[in-house]
């Protein structure tokens, strides 16, 4: 993907890690390979990608955006699986902003609450759920993925976050701060 990526636009500047398998189970019945499969999608991917992104990012100067989960901050039920993978991640940026600062790289993490097309299904689903999480989020929402959360990410990585590394964002609305 990062060699690709570097000979199609000849360079590597912003490295975004986003996708992730979630499998949602109560603690009890969440298997080892639940796990597996989260942690190989998620901060296995990251760290492979990563590293692969790492020469071209130390000259270009850019920045990294890892995607963790405010479900996993709130230590959600039924998320553990997730859980533990999205907190791994947050794990791995900050240890990459140290270590990568050096290289004027800025590692960052977006912990988002957004609407996008797997929760829409879910909440279609689930209706009653929808009301629920509308109840929780302070702002009333969930995030718009473009508008709310590419737009956050599009800001982390420009000029005028430049000083910015090692953070977590917490962009959901204000959810975290209830319960």
């Amino acid at each position: 993907m990062v060699a690709e990526t570097v000979r199609e636009f000849g360079g590597l500047d912003v490295l975004v890690n986003n996708a992730q398998s979630s499998v949602q189970r109560r603690l009890e019945k969440t298997s080892y390979d639940d796990v597996e499969l989260t942690y190989r999608s998620g901060p296995l991917a990251v760290f492979h990608a990563m590293q692969a992104a790492l020469p071209h990012l130390k000259e270009s100067r850019g920045s990294v955006v890892n995607l963790g989960s405010s479900a996993a901050v709130r230590g959600e039920a039924t998320f553990a699986a997730y859980a533990m993978a999205k907190e791994a991640i947050r794990g791995l940026s900050r240890v990459a902003a140290r270590e990568w600062g050096r290289y004027g790289i800025r590692v960052n993490v977006v912990c988002p609450a957004a609407l996008s097309p797997a929760a829409e299904d879910y909440l279609a689903a689930h209706p009653q759920k929808a009301e629920e999480l509308a109840r929780e989020i302070p702002l009333g929402r969930l995030g718009a993925p473009e508008a709310d959360i590419g737009r956050a990410v599009a800001a982390l990585v420009s000029d005028d976050m430049a000083y910015l590394t090692g953070a977590t964002l917490m962009l959901e609305g204000g959810r975290t701060l209830i319960g």
